[in-house]
């Protein structure tokens, strides 16, 4: 039970990572990719990551990286896998079918 602790902590970094990722790709891909991402990155991606910066025999850790409150790590592992499956898919359909529109200026008070 000495272990628990550590690992709800790292379950909740996991899951953030994964929320990333998954907000990335949300909209354009089917559901059972969409689940598979996060598993993936929870039990292979983000624990690797995690070990190399707060393991003690980590090779980032041993390079002297400092990881803020687990920033580091976490917005490492869902912006890259975020941005790897983005490029993968492709823009969202609507946009290609509707194009880009600007949104023009209405509210001064918005715009101060």
């Amino acid at each position: 039970w000495d272990e628990s602790p550590d690992m709800f902590f790292g379950l909740t970094f996991a899951a953030a990572s994964s929320t990333i990722a998954s907000g990335a790709v949300s909209g354009r891909m089917r559901l059972q990719s969409y689940i598979f991402i996060p598993f993936l990155l929870s039990l292979l991606v983000y624990p690797i990551l995690s070990h190399w910066v707060w393991a003690s025999n980590g090779w980032l850790y041993k390079w002297g990286f400092i990881d803020f409150a687990g920033s580091g790590v976490v917005h490492l592992c869902g912006g890259v896998a975020g941005i790897t499956a983005s490029a993968i898919i492709g823009p969202r359909k609507r946009f290609l079918e509707e194009g880009v529109t600007s949104i023009k200026g209405h509210s001064l008070t918005h715009s101060l």
